[in-house]
């Protein structure tokens, strides 16, 4: 717990052993003689805002792949909803045929919207909000 309170240098212990590779650059900046802490302080908080993304880059990824497969699922599934719950002969038709060629179409721009509120989410990050100056 003490080495993850140090701001400067917290960056070369917290990450599990694979990763902790990717430290070296952090490395190789603390074992220049009399660097100013101001400047290893800045080199630590952009590396943890590199580790930040790359490992939500990599989630973000793995969502719109997961969500990109379940469209033929809801396509599907809400082509009978729509002739379910839909009263009337006429409206019916109408609508299940509407949703057969617009259901694509929507479905792509929920998608696409899912992916966007998670980026969203994952800016909403201290460190990414102060790094974007907001």
């Amino acid at each position: 717990m003490v080495g993850l309170a140090n701001k400067t240098y917290g960056q070369l212990v917290i990450h599990p052993a694979p990763i902790v590779v990717l430290n070296f650059p952090i490395l190789l900046f603390a074992l220049i003689p009399g660097i100013p802490d101001w400047f290893m302080h800045t080199i630590s908080h952009y590396f943890a805002l590199f580790m930040f993304w790359l490992e939500n880059i990599l989630w973000l990824g793995i969502f719109l792949a997961y969500e990109s497969a379940l469209i033929p699922f809801v396509y599907f599934k809400n082509v009978f909803v729509v002739a379910w719950a839909t009263q009337g002969l006429f409206m019916t038709v109408w609508n299940t045929v509407a949703w057969i060629f617009a259901g694509p179409i929507i479905l792509f721009f929920l998608v696409l919207r899912d992916v966007w509120y998670m980026f969203a989410i994952l800016t909403m990050h201290n460190g990414c909000r102060e790094f974007a100056g907001l």
